[in-house]
């Protein structure tokens, strides 16, 4: 009932699904991609750290213009893991692992700001869990999926399927807005602190 209320919550439903279906490959083969456990703790640090700048960088922007940052985000992600797919060498694997971290942060708080603010108080915790569910589902599904791709022909051409896949998707969904109508809330939310 929540997904097929209105076009919007499957909107944000999609564009999630698209995200993080694709950006499992990261995670999933970066421990198979390097295989030298010292070399994947950086590679898993480049994550963590680009992460963390992504979160500085998107606190300064706000709620506005979340289409067009979920589309960027999508964008940046979707080229360096193409590219991620075409190199081993962890000196440039580690910028472009860390600018997925930091653009996977871009589409995830993008998706999960616009339905915080589109959903009303009485079913926000329960619509808010719903996301959440469906975004571990499509992260977990894209794990499967570009792990057998990876079994079957190798961990690079993983890689750079799911690249190559995302901008496909981002071509085909970046016209579903996931902004709020006429970019209101759905209803004050209220700070109790």
């Amino acid at each position: 009932r929540f997904a097929a209320s209105t076009g919007w919550k499957r909107n944000i439903l999609i564009r999630l699904g698209t995200v993080f279906s694709c950006v499992a490959a990261v995670p999933a083969l970066m421990a198979v991609r390097f295989d030298d456990s010292a070399t994947y703790g950086i590679m898993y640090g480049c994550f963590g750290a680009g992460s963390l700048v992504g979160l500085l960088i998107i606190g300064q922007l706000g709620h506005q213009r979340l289409d067009r940052r979920l589309s960027g985000g999508l964008f940046v992600c979707a080229w360096c893991i193409t590219l991620l797919g075409l190199t081993d060498n962890p000196t440039f694997a580690g910028p472009l692992i860390a600018a997925v971290g930091a653009s996977s942060v871009f589409c995830s708080n993008s998706v999960m700001v616009a339905a915080q603010m589109q959903l009303g108080s009485k079913i926000r915790g329960r619509g808010l869990s719903f996301v959440y569910a469906v975004g571990t589902a499509c992260l977990a599904s894209g794990g499967i999926l570009w792990g057998t791709v990876a079994r079957a022909f190798s961990p690079g051409v993983a890689l750079g399927a799911s690249g190559v896949c995302l901008l496909i998707l981002l071509a085909i969904t970046h016209k579903l807005s996931i902004a709020a109508p006429g970019g209101q809330l759905a209803e004050p939310i209220k700070d109790t602190v």
